[in-house]
């Protein structure tokens, strides 16, 4: 059995002129809002229940947005939305029942393949974590991505922004043992990026790439990105998403 888990507590504060709203309910066209979006693709890829990290003031937006998909969301609330998001990742494993989890977060625009891909992975595999890996990178600004350097069999060597020389842009997508994370943030706190958690996961046990590159994805994390992707050029990464959706 695999959990799911967005991250979603962020309220998106280097987006300025988006009306104020918080960043997982930026709205798409035709209702749809960003963490909708996310939450339809994990749908699409086989969940029936998603546990979302959320601000308490989106709460109840994104109780709705799984009743209107047919999903059973369970919220949890992160009252200190301005830590990193380690944190989130502490909370959610406190709800979550299974060992395996995937992970995502709620401003990643990701096709659902590349869910499924990470999924069917983990169900293969016995390492402590599997990260999501794309060569190319289409749609995002590599400069400020999360990269990732793999040594022979994909196995990661180090992860995080700046990271030189790397082999992959982390798409954002995550699954791993959830008896394996709690140990790492038992000992070093949730004061942690979810890459510093992948980075000490790495310097003790395996972590592997789940290669997903060519698959369209993209991430909102200024007012330039949310445009790009309303009318830019990262528009056409959404419109192939829900093309998959719809089918």
């Amino acid at each position: 059995m695999l959990d799911f888990v967005v991250l979603a507590a962020g309220l998106g504060t280097r987006l300025r002129g988006t009306g104020g709203r918080p960043k997982p309910l930026l709205e798409l066209g035709g209702g749809l809002t960003l963490v909708g979006l996310v939450l339809d693709v994990l749908r699409h890829a086989g969940a029936r229940r998603v546990h979302v990290v959320v601000a308490p003031e989106t709460a109840r937006h994104v109780e709705e947005e799984g009743w209107r998909l047919g999903l059973d969301v369970v919220t949890v609330v992160n009252p200190c939305w301005w830590r990193e998001n380690g944190f989130s990742l502490a909370l959610a494993l406190s709800s979550v029942e299974s060992d395996k989890v995937l992970v995502t977060m709620s401003d990643h625009v990701l096709h659902p393949s590349i869910v499924t891909h990470v999924i069917g992975a983990a169900a293969a595999s016995d390492a402590a974590a599997l990260v999501g890996g794309d060569a190319y990178a289409y749609y995002v600004d590599r400069e400020e991505a999360t990269r990732i350097e793999v040594a022979a069999g994909g196995k990661v060597v180090r992860i995080g922004k700046g990271v030189r020389p790397y082999h992959y842009v982390d798409v954002g997508v995550l699954a791993f043992s959830r008896s394996h994370v709690e140990a790492v943030l038992a000992d070093a706190g949730a004061q942690l990026r979810l890459s510093d958690v992948v980075m000490l996961l790495a310097s003790t046990s395996t972590v592997r790439v789940v290669e997903v590159s060519g698959l369209p994805w993209t991430d909102v994390d200024s007012d330039t990105d949310y445009y790009e992707l309303l009318a830019g050029r990262t528009r056409a990464v959404l419109e192939e998403v829900l093309r998959e959706l719809r089918r």
